[in-house]
C-alpha cells in the first residue's frame, strides 16, 4: 500500500497595517484594510515585506480635516495614507481597502474567464495608485431617514405597513452600528432622522 500526502501549500502572507490604535476612526479604517488584505492574501516573500501606514497630519500642516493623500512607494514597499485629521485618515484607509477589493475582484474575474489580468503582477499593494490630496467636495454629505417609532416615543402615529414592519429594526443596536459603518465607508457625515410628530 502506497501512502501519499497532500501537497504542502505555501502560507498566505498578509502585509502589516500600522496605525494609531487609540483613535477609533483610524482603527475602523485599519480593520477594513486588514480585512481587504486577508480576502486575497498573496503567497510570496514580496507581499510580506509590504506595509500600510495610516497617519494623521499635525494641525500645523493646515490640511482639511477630511482630506487625505495616498502614496505608494514600491522601493520601500509601503503604502502611506496621511489624513488631515482622523476622519481624513479614515477616508484614506477606506479608499485603500476599496482599491484592494476591486483589484482582487478583477484578478478573480480574469482567472475565471482565462483572460489575462491587466493590472500587472506583484503584491496587490504595489498597484495602489498615488492620490495627491483628496477631500470631499461638500462639507455635509448625508442621508435622511424616516424612522418608524412606536409607543416608546410619545410622537408615534405612523400606522402604515412599512413603518409597522420596521419598528423592531429601529430599536436594534446592530442595525444602527452597521448603518453608521456603511455611511462612514461612503463618506457620509450627516444623518437626519425624521419621525411622524
Amino acid at each position: 500500500m502506497m501512502c501519499t500526502s497532500a501537497p504542502t501549500l505555501k502560507a498566505a502572507i498578509v502585509p502589516k497595517v500600522v496605525y494609531d490604535k487609540t483613535e477609533p476612526r483610524v482603527s475602523f479604517a485599519a480593520e477594513d484594510v486588514q480585512a481587504a488584505l486577508e480576502v486575497d492574501p498573496v503567497s510570496s516573500s514580496e507581499a510580506s515585506s509590504w506595509q500600510v501606514s495610516l497617519t494623521t497630519a499635525s494641525p500645523a500642516e493646515g490640511l482639511h480635516p477630511e482630506s487625505y493623500s495616498i502614496i505608494c512607494d514600491a522601493h520601500s514597499r509601503t503604502v502611506r495614507v496621511k489624513g488631515g485629521g482622523a476622519t481624513g485618515t479614515m477616508y484614506g484607509g477606506l479608499r485603500v481597502a476599496e482599491l484592494l477589493r476591486h483589484d482582487a475582484a478583477a484578478r478573480a474575474e480574469a482567472a475565471a474567464t482565462a483572460e489575462p489580468f491587466g493590472g500587472g503582477s506583484g503584491a496587490p499593494l504595489s498597484r495602489i495608485p498615488n492620490t495627491a490630496v483628496a477631500a470631499p467636495l461638500l462639507e455635509l454629505r448625508g442621508l435622511k431617514l424616516n424612522a418608524p417609532l412606536d409607543a416608546r416615543t410619545p410622537s408615534y402615529g405612523d400606522m402604515g405597513d412599512s413603518a409597522q414592519h420596521n419598528i423592531e429594526t429601529m430599536w436594534d443596536l446592530t442595525f444602527w452600528q452597521e448603518h453608521l459603518d456603511h455611511m462612514a465607508k461612503h463618506q457620509y457625515n450627516l444623518l437626519s432622522i425624521w419621525s411622524d410628530t
